[in-house]
């Protein structure tokens, strides 16, 4: 394999602003793929980036931050398998939002509850259309009910626990981390 590899950039863009390109580029005969190499290699090979306006509608900011929380934000960001900049966005934006934000771990905690409030569900069901046929001590059916508790014990638990977590993420005073 060649030490030289070249890499793949894939980008989205409006469906009006792929009619422009595509209006203006069938002109010259090219694609907007060639197009958009042909723009990221002459930022690439620009000394400075200030000739080009890249971000619209956001703006640079700076601020400084403690030690603890420096430290703070990059142990949560590599447990998000994030960089501090994402980290940081992540907790602005969330800490702005009136609704909650949940990680994306979290996320995926939750939906891995779905199994079992299915589960819950469906022996819900079962026991409804079964009813009419059940003895008064039904083994099966008291262990049914048992599986049934403990699944709902266990959706409970984790929810409780998502929302434990996601309702305070940081312990930060005006002095630091709490301890």
């Amino acid at each position: 394999m060649s030490a030289k590899t070249e890499k793949k950039v894939c980008f989205r863009i409006s469906s009006e602003a792929h009619e422009r390109a595509v209006a203006k580029i069938s002109k010259s005969g090219t694609t907007i793929s060639a197009l958009a190499k042909l723009f990221v290699l002459r930022i690439a090979e620009e000394d400075s980036v200030e000739e080009f306006n890249l971000s619209e509608n956001s703006e640079r900011l700076r601020f400084s931050l403690s030690t603890e929380e420096k430290e703070a934000i990059a142990y949560h960001a590599q447990l998000n398998d994030w960089s501090m900049s994402r980290e940081c966005r992540f907790r602005i934006v969330s800490s702005l939002s009136a609704s909650s934000k949940l990680l994306p771990d979290e996320i995926k905690k939750i939906r891995g509850l779905r199994a079992a409030i299915d589960a819950v569900g469906r022996n819900i069901r079962h026991m409804m259309f079964q009813s009419k046929k059940l003895d008064m001590n039904d083994t099966a059916f008291l262990k049914e009910i048992e599986t049934l508790n403990s699944y709902m014990a266990m959706a409970i638990k984790k929810i409780d626990e998502l929302q434990e977590v996601s309702v305070d993420r940081w312990s930060f005073n005006r002095k630091g981390m709490k301890g």
